[in-house]
């Protein structure tokens, strides 16, 4: 693959035998007040994703070698946990689960590309705290986690979150 075609666009397509899998390694999706669905119906921009492919990207042109781009259809698709940075508001706990919004930059990346501008946060009795012994209202956190549309909104279960 040449450096002049890295940035090209994939094109994946989902089959009705595709397999959804969810990497929920060191992230507590239990006694959540929504249910966590990763499937066809529930993939959404914004989530990091992993694609598995039998068979070989096609694209026209190219010698001897794959260009960037083209068009795979995937095997199976996992979703992984991934990183958001911003404000905490609305900070609330009960027992040992607790959920906060987190307010994003309008200039990130995920903002973006969803048209996010906040995410509601659940911080669950496993959810590591780095950097931070409690979290604030008006405190700005990185949150490191698994994205879940739910209703219309999007939702982060953390797994990690450090203070900045």
């Amino acid at each position: 693959m040449t450096a002049t075609n890295l940035a090209g666009t994939t094109t994946v397509s989902v089959a009705d035998t595709t397999k959804f899998s969810i990497d929920s390694s060191d992230v507590d999706l239990t006694n959540l007040t929504f249910t966590p669905r990763f499937d066809r119906a529930t993939l959404t921009r914004g989530q990091r994703i992993e694609t598995f492919s039998a068979g070989q990207m096609t694209q026209g042109g190219g010698m001897q070698g794959m260009m960037g781009g083209g068009t795979l259809t995937a095997t199976s698709i996992s979703l992984g946990q991934q990183g958001l940075r911003g404000t905490v508001s609305a900070y609330a706990q009960s027992a040992s689960q607790s959920s906060f919004t987190l307010a994003l930059p309008a200039d990130s990346a995920f903002a973006k590309l969803t048209g996010a501008t906040t995410v509601t946060v659940y911080q669950q009795a496993g959810t590591k705290l780095r950097g931070v012994s409690n979290i604030t209202n008006g405190g700005v956190v990185q949150v490191r986690g698994l994205v879940f549309p739910d209703a219309g909104l999007l939702k982060v279960v953390a797994g990690r979150i450090v203070g900045v």
